[in-house]
């Protein structure tokens, strides 16, 4: 059985666009997901990758889906 894996370094790129285009610092999004702010700089740059309720919080933080991340 094939396994499908998320585009990590399109979600990365994503979250940064969504939350640039809302105007939303780094510290405003992971205060609304829950998150260090060094997390989502790291999430963001690709160095790290989070887990799919960390995404759920993250999307959901910027009026997204995880779909809306991902596609």
């Amino acid at each position: 059985m094939t396994q499908c894996q998320p585009d990590f370094t399109l979600i990365a790129q994503r979250i940064k666009e969504k939350r640039t285009a809302k105007g939303m610092t780094q510290e405003k999004l992971a205060e609304h997901a829950d998150v260090s702010t060094n997390f989502i700089g790291y999430v963001e740059t690709g160095r790290k990758r989070a887990k799919f309720t960390t995404l759920w919080k993250i999307a959901a933080a910027l009026d997204t889906t995880i779909d809306g991340l991902s596609l």
